[in-house]
């Protein structure tokens, strides 16, 4: 899956400024940049790499749950518990605990407390996946 609407091809010494744009569909944001959107703020402190993992979560829940609803709905939540409990209710009766449990890892509300790509790929190698 890519998303290549915002690719441009840049010179090596384009000021890195002008790149640190904020811009994507607002559903699949992480929380920090959909909240700095929200804010109108350039300066934004956060892993990038972690906020990647949580818009490909939120693609894999869409996918999984094949329900748009459910994504503008979670993107309501603000509260940890209250979202891994949410993807569970909605995931539950179609797929593994385990499949949920990454999905709870991925979209993780706080960034700190987030998987970035290295530890989940190590969640599923733990696992023989």
């Amino acid at each position: 899956m890519a998303d290549l609407g915002e690719a441009k091809k840049i010179k090596s010494n384009q000021a890195i400024k002008e790149l640190n744009t904020l811009r994507g569909t607002e559903l699949y944001m992480s929380p920090i940049l959909l909240e700095s959107l929200k804010r109108n703020c350039s300066e934004i402190k956060h892993n990038s790499y972690k906020s990647d993992v949580f818009s490909l979560g939120f693609c894999f829940l869409y996918a999984a749950a094949l329900n748009l609803n459910n994504l503008f709905e979670l993107r309501k939540v603000c509260d940890s518990n209250v979202m891994s409990s949410r993807i569970k209710k909605i995931l539950k009766p179609l797929y593994s605990d385990f499949f949920i449990e990454i999905l709870q890892l991925m979209l993780e509300i706080r960034e700190d407390k987030r998987y970035d790509f290295i530890e989940l790929m190590m969640l599923l190698e733990k696992n023989d996946i």
